[in-house]
This record gives C-alpha cells, structure tokens and sequence, in this order.
C-alpha cells in the first residue's frame, strides 16, 4: 500500500481593498435587526463581549483590556473596549 500526499498553494483570501486578511478573518455582512429592542441588543453585545473574554490575547505582553497602553495593548482588548463602550452608551439610552 502506497500514500501520496499533494499540497498547493493558495492565494490568501483578501478585503475589499485587495489586502489579505487573516486566517477566518473576514467579517459577515449582516442583516440589521429591525424589530429588536435595546435590550435584546445589550445583551446580544453583552454575550458576545464574555465569549471574546475567553479567547487568549494576541500580544504577548499585552495585559488585558482594563489597563491599556498604546502599542502594547492587543487587537482584541482593544475591540472588547470598544464593545464595552457602546453597551455603556445603549444602556445609557434605553
């Protein structure tokens, strides 16, 4: 019995303006949800805000997203930040 493995490359997939993106890092274009209220979309943000908790950081020297520090803090800390600020904004409205 004989195996034969075949490997080839691919060009990387690539954004709107022709840069690459990362490895599963495009990002879904969505429907908007018309008849959701505020607090359905707070807490949709909220979950999903706890399961990037989970994911580890990108940086390595990165120390999470309540101390920030410009080039240190990663991508991620920066995004849960930004998610943090607008369920502070939506809570503040509703």
């Amino acid at each position: 019995m004989a195996i034969q493995s075949i490997s080839f490359q691919t060009s990387p997939t690539k954004d709107g303006m022709g840069m690459p993106l990362y490895a599963n890092g495009n990002v879904p274009k969505m429907r908007p949800r018309k008849k959701a209220s505020l607090k359905q979309l707070i807490t949709s943000l909220e979950k999903s805000l706890e399961e990037l908790a989970e994911v580890e950081c990108t940086f390595w020297a990165c120390k999470g997203p309540t101390r920030p520090r410009h080039m240190v803090t990663c991508n991620k800390c920066w995004a849960m930040r930004e998610i943090a600020a607008v369920i502070a904004s939506l809570k503040l409205r509703a």
